[in-house]
């Protein structure tokens, strides 16, 4: 059998002399053409149809009638699908909501390019606070028409089964309704973190201000 030289089997490819190549990035003043869309398989896909087809105005949302004098808010359906995809994406400060709308791919092209400032970001939230909780409840009504979430009822009698279950995986109707609870307390959380996280960027940008003066 003959032997096998390790040395030269494991040499580098670049030559002697020579300085060993990197994989290098575009140049940053070569203007680049960015993707205008996102993988089939992306959950902003999902969102943009999903609360495209909801009925925002039967859900209580406001500016939902188009005005005819003044500026032009913007539509609640971009504004909810930022909310929603800053909700998946744990990003709860509007201020940094604010910026994903410029740097952010799947943001950008789920507002299409819209990029609302931080102050109407939290103006959406704070007035649309109490309905946020109806879409969810209008996500677990699709998943339940789609066939993913069952519903299924099982009456058993006087016989008494062997079955792997205990009161902590028992779902009653007592059960539901607590769980059900507790999803909209989770939502109240939500809002209260994502307002707390704005107050404490704008400090940090105030006192950063100041230091910057000093």
């Amino acid at each position: 059998m003959p032997q096998m030289d390790l040395a030269s089997t494991y040499e580098p490819k670049t030559r002697v002399g020579q300085p060993r190549r990197y994989l290098k990035g575009n140049p940053r003043g070569q203007t680049l053409l960015l993707p205008k869309t996102v993988g089939e398989e992306n959950e902003s896909r999902f969102i943009d149809t999903f609360i495209d087809g909801l009925n925002l105005k039967r859900l209580g949302f406001t500016h939902t009638a188009p005005l005819t004098e003044g500026r032009p808010p913007y539509d609640p359906s971009d504004m909810l699908k930022l909310y929603v995809w800053g909700y998946l994406n744990q990003v709860r400060s509007s201020r940094k909501l604010d910026k994903e709308c410029g740097r952010n791919l799947e943001a950008i092209w789920l507002m299409r390019g819209l990029a609302p400032d931080h102050w109407t970001i939290a103006a959406f939230r704070r007035e649309n606070a109490g309905v946020v909780k109806a879409v969810f409840r209008e996500l677990v009504r699709l998943l339940i028409r789609m066939g993913l979430v069952g519903k299924d009822l099982v009456a058993v009698g006087g016989v008494k089964l062997k079955a792997v279950n205990s009161n902590t995986r028992n779902l009653r109707r007592e059960t539901l309704a607590m769980n059900n609870e507790r999803m909209d307390a989770a939502v109240v959380r939500y809002r209260a973190l994502g307002r707390l996280a704005c107050l404490v960027q704008r400090i940090i940008e105030e006192f950063s201000a100041l230091w910057i003066i000093r």
